[in-house]
């Protein structure tokens, strides 16, 4: 039997999501304007946090999108990078739902530093407030079960479990990756 380790574990967790959510290429395989950006793919700009919980403990991402970029960065309660990716995405509405398309990612932090994946993986995604929401595993032709994924936007007040992020006593829920 192998063992789990937290950036194994939190890089295979984010290497899936972040390449289901930037899966696609815009005509030509060359990356959008950020000026070109339509009124969906605008909604997702800026930062967005989750804290996921681990076998190893708390780890919390932090995912920015920017034109047609993402970034997703794992830390420790201590605040070290134990994962990070870049990649590119675009945004389609197919029917009732949004998609998000991620592809082109390359892990630039962490054990698999400088791997590249260039196929692509969507998810339906929804944002709502200060929320984006992914929706896994209900596209046609995705393996995955169904899953949901809820980030916020980071602000002065604590986001999710903060206590137990910080060690500290404190309890309550977090939200599942």
């Amino acid at each position: 039997m192998w063992r789990l380790s937290v950036p194994r574990v939190v890089g295979s967790c984010l290497s899936v999501a972040l390449m289901v959510t930037l899966a696609g290429s815009p005509p030509g395989g060359r990356a959008e304007e950020p000026a070109k950006l339509d009124a969906a793919a605008m909604a997702i700009q800026g930062k967005w946090t989750r804290i996921q919980q681990t076998p190893n403990g708390p780890v919390r991402l932090l995912k920015e999108h920017r034109g047609n970029r993402t970034s997703l960065v794992a830390y420790d309660p201590k605040g070290n990078v134990l994962y990070a990716h870049d990649s590119e995405f675009r945004v389609e509405t197919t029917g009732r739902v949004q998609v998000l398309t991620f592809f082109n990612r390359k892990v630039t932090a962490g054990p698999d530093k400088g791997q590249e994946e260039k196929g692509e993986s969507s998810f339906v995604y929804r944002v709502h407030k200060d929320e984006f929401i992914e929706v896994w595993g209900v596209l046609e032709n995705d393996p995955s079960p169904p899953r949901m994924v809820l980030w916020k936007r980071p602000a002065d007040r604590p986001i999710g479990n903060e206590a137990a992020f910080r060690g500290t006593a404190e309890s309550g829920t977090t939200p599942s990756a």
